[in-house]
C-alpha cells in the first residue's frame, strides 16, 4: 500500500508537466498532495519503528512468546540486525521522498518538529536543513529588496542636477525592484525568526548526535540572525580559539561591518553594530559608519560618536582631526535647531585637544542664534554665551574671547535688553 502511495505521488508530479498549462492544477495543490503523502508515509514509518522496538524488546524478555518457539542468543542478534536494516532502508526511502517533493518551508518547519519531538534527530536535522535553506533564500531577497528601497528613496531626494529625476541609475534600481516583487513573501522579521525557530531544532539535535559541523554552522547563523555580542562569544567558545582566530572571527565582523541597521526590521541598531566593531578593536572599519547630521533627532548619532571618538583616542589619536569635522558639523546642526546643549559630552571630548575648533564652532553659533532669534531667546542666547566662556577661559583663549564678546556688544548695542542680560551675567571685556 505504501509503494503505491509513492507511486502515487510521482505521478502527481509528472502530471503537472504533461498536462496544457491552462489544464493543470495549481502548484500550491500538488505541493499540498506532496506533504500529505509524505507526511502520512512519515508517521507509518514512526509506528512501524515503534512496533518493531517493542517486539524485539518483547523477543528480549520473553523469547518464547513472541515467535511462538524459543528463540537462541545468535537468531535474536539477527532479529535486531534485520530490523536495523528494514528501517534503515524505509528511511532513506522516504526521507528521499521528503526532501525531493516537499517544497513548502512551513509544511517542512511542522515535519521537523514532529521529528525532533519523536528524537528522530537525523531526520529532523535533514528536514529543518531544506527548509532552512529555503528560508534563507527568501531573507536574501528581502533585504536585497529592502536595500534597493532605501537607495531609491536616497536617490530620488537628490536634486535633479545632482542626478536626481527618472535617471538611468534609478531606471535601473526600479527594474530591479520588480523583479523581486512576486518572489517576496513574509516580513523580514518573520523569516529570521522562523530560520532561527529551525536553527533551535538543529543545534539540539546536532548535541544530541555528535554532529559538531552542524553545530557550528547553526551556531554561526544564529549569530548572523541576531549579531549580538553574546552569541558572538558563544561561537568562540564552540569553535576554540585557533579557528576562531584563522577562519571565523574575521568572518562575522566582516559580516557586521557589511550590514546596513537603517533597514527594515534590522536586528541591530547602528549604536550596537559600532559597540561590537569597536569591542573587536576594528575602530577604523567603525568610522566608516559614522553618521551624518539630519533633521532627525540626533540622540543615537550622538551616542555613536561618542564610542567612536573613545575607540579613536585609544587607538589612534592622531586620526582624531577626521573625527571633529564630523562632530562640527552635528554640532552646527543641534545649534540651527537650537538644541545648544545636547552636544556638551562631545564638545567635553574636543575641548583640551581642539580649543580653536571649539571657539570656531561656538562663534558660529552666536552667528546662528542672533540671525535668528527674537528678544523672546535672548536668555537661551546669554545662556550659551556664559557656557562658551567658560569653555574658552578653561582652555586659555582668554585674548579671543574678550575679542569676540566685544564684538558681540558693539553689534547689539541698540538691543538694550541684550545689553543688560550680559551685564548682569558678567559676559564683558
Amino acid at each position: 500500500a505504501k509503494l503505491e502511495e509513492l507511486r502515487t505521488l510521482r505521478s502527481c508530479f509528472a502530471e503537472m508537466f504533461t498536462f496544457p498549462s491552462c489544464h493543470r492544477m495549481p502548484l500550491q495543490h500538488y505541493q499540498s498532495l506532496a506533504f500529505d503523502l509524505c507526511h502520512e508515509l512519515v508517521l507509518h514509518l514512526l509506528h512501524f519503528k515503534q512496533l518493531k522496538e517493542t517486539e524485539l524488546d518483547g523477543m528480549v524478555r520473553n523469547p518464547r512468546l513472541v515467535r511462538g518457539r524459543s528463540m537462541n542468543e545468535d537468531e535474536i542478534k539477527q532479529e535486531f540486525t534485520d530490523n536495523a536494516l528494514l528501517q534503515e532502508k524505509l528511511n532513506l526511502q522516504v526521507f528521499k521522498l521528503v526532501l525531493e517533493f516537499v517544497n513548502n518551508p512551513t509544511q517542512l518547519s511542522q515535519l521537523a518538529r514532529e521529528l525532533h519531538q519523536e528524537k528522530e534527530m537525523d531526520n529532523a536535522i535533514d528536514v529543518s536543513g531544506k527548509a532552512q535553506d529555503i528560508l534563507k533564500l527568501r531573507y536574501a531577497d528581502r533585504l536585497r529588496y529592502e536595500a534597493l528601497m532605501k537607495q531609491l528613496i536616497d536617490r530620488s531626494r537628490l536634486p535633479q542636477g545632482a542626478g536626481g529625476g527618472v535617471s538611468e541609475e534609478i531606471q535601473e534600481i526600479l527594474t530591479e525592484i520588480d523583479s523581486f516583487r512576486h518572489q517576496l513573501s513574509d516580513p523580514i522579521e518573520s523569516l529570521r525568526n522562523s530560520i532561527l525557530s529551525l536553527a533551535d531544532i538543529m543545534i539540539e539535535a546536532a548535541r544530541a548526535e555528535n554532529r559538531e559541523e552542524i553545530l557550528e554552522a547553526q551556531s554561526i547563523l544564529v549569530f548572523k540572525m541576531q549579531m549580538s555580542v553574546d552569541k558572538f562569544e558563544e561561537v568562540h567558545t564552540l569553535v576554540g580559539d585557533e579557528k576562531w582566530e584563522s577562519e571565523i572571527r574575521d568572518d562575522l565582523l566582516s559580516y557586521v561591518h557589511a550590514y546596513d541597521p537603517t533597514l527594515p526590521g534590522s536586528p541591530i541598531t547602528l549604536v550596537a553594530k559600532i559597540e561590537l566593531l569597536v569591542r573587536e578593536k576594528w575602530w577604523k572599519e567603525a568610522l566608516e559608519h559614522r553618521p551624518v547630521p539630519t533633521a532627525a533627532d540626533a540622540s543615537s548619532s550622538i551616542e555613536v560618536l561618542k564610542l567612536l571618538w573613545f575607540a579613536v583616542e585609544s587607538n589612534s589619536p592622531d586620526s582624531l582631526g577626521d573625527l571633529v569635522e564630523t562632530i562640527k558639523a552635528f554640532t552646527i546642526k543641534e545649534f540651527q535647531k537650537f538644541n545648544l546643549n545636547s552636544m556638551d559630552a562631545l564638545l567635553d571630548l574636543m575641548q583640551e585637544g581642539f580649543p580653536r575648533e571649539i571657539f570656531d564652532l561656538y562663534s558660529k553659533g552666536s552667528e546662528i542664534m542672533m540671525t535668528n532669534s527674537s528678544s523672546k531667546k535672548y536668555k537661551m542666547y546669554v545662556d550659551f554665551l556664559v557656557v562658551m566662556k567658560n569653555r574658552l577661559l578653561a582652555v586659555g583663549l582668554v585674548d579671543e574671547w574678550n575679542d569676540f564678546i566685544a564684538k558681540v556688544r558693539k553689534r547689539e548695542n541698540r538691543k538694550k535688553n541684550l545689553i543688560n542680560m550680559l551685564d548682569v551675567h558678567q559676559l564683558g571685556v
